[in-house]
């Protein structure tokens, strides 16, 4: 995944390579197609931040509507609770029926930001979670 808007510069913090999104700003995230490019997938959302803030982080993303009948897009805020630690945090999200095929703000699949502050991201990781059938 990568950041699109030209406001996203890469930052040494901590003494790890990051992304500094300033406040304000989006970070505009698309995973390639050739990764996972579905209308609806059961994803694992991994993303490694500086916790230096109170303020949250929130993570856009949109689903279609679970009655096909409407054929439209229902949009998801996520947060991360920050407190303001100075260390490099992870936090992990197992999201349903995540619409993987470019529908957000100029064709990605994930908006990232801080609520009224600047954010820190080191990496971001997107897994296909595999539903397990249980053996009868």
């Amino acid at each position: 995944a990568e950041g699109l808007a030209h406001e996203i510069k890469p930052v040494v913090q901590n003494g790890a390579n990051a992304y500094r999104i300033p406040k304000g700003n989006h970070m505009k995230v698309n995973v390639k197609k050739e990764a996972l490019y579905e209308e609806s997938a059961d994803i694992k959302l991994t993303v490694e931040y500086l916790d230096d803030g109170a303020a949250p982080i929130r993570i856009n993303y949109n689903t279609w509507h679970v009655l096909p009948v409407f054929n439209r897009l229902v949009e998801h805020n996520l947060h991360i609770e920050r407190t303001n630690t100075g260390k490099w945090k992870t936090k992990t999200f197992n999201l349903e029926n995540v619409s993987m095929d470019n529908m957000q703000w100029l064709g990605t699949d994930f908006n990232i930001s801080g609520v009224n502050s600047e954010v820190i991201i080191k990496d971001i990781l997107v897994e296909k979670n595999v539903k397990k059938v249980a053996k009868q």
